[in-house]
């Protein structure tokens, strides 16, 4: 085996997490299009239909994301089944290594065993986010051509069935 790859794995987030997670740096580009995770947690701890899931990388914490589930998610599929795969981050330090990739490649399993009733899960990316969109696609997520104005523009509505 590459010792040279980090084994990242995806939990639940709890508060043991909080420190890290309020320490973590986006650059301004990317805040345009996700939210830090601790602004994220704050939405997800109001909510009880968002999940906080935390990427770790060797068992630290080094990337956030928030799975939604619910009827107020329905303008991103018709799929009454639907997970949406918000927020997601990784914390600059950790950026351009994989990590990201790695965790994309865990999220169906990730939603199939805690959210069997899934069937699908969404995500939107900004037109602009072409880094991330094409790492989405390397993922397995489809690109069915739908899109809606988001906060920052027109996003991508892409699709992965499970």
């Amino acid at each position: 085996m590459d010792h040279s790859e980090p084994n990242v794995a995806l939990k639940f987030w709890n508060s043991s997490d909080q420190e890290i997670l309020e320490k973590f740096h986006l650059t301004d580009e990317q805040l345009s299009f996700t939210l830090l995770p601790k602004e994220a947690l704050k939405e997800a701890t109001d909510d009880r239909n968002r999940y906080p899931v935390v990427i770790t990388s060797d068992e630290i914490p080094v990337g956030f994301f928030v799975l939604h589930c619910g009827r107020d998610i329905s303008e991103y599929s018709p799929n009454p089944e639907v997970m949406l795969l918000r927020s997601f981050s990784i914390d600059s330090p950790y950026q351009g290594k994989g990590v990201a990739s790695r965790a994309m490649m865990l999220v169906p399993a990730f939603v199939e065993m805690y959210f069997p009733d899934i069937r699908e899960i969404v995500l939107a990316v900004n037109y602009r986010n072409t880094v991330a969109k094409k790492m989405y696609l390397e993922s397995g997520f489809i690109d069915t051509g739908t899109t809606r104005e988001g906060k920052s523009g027109p996003q991508y509505l892409l699709h992965y069935n499970l």
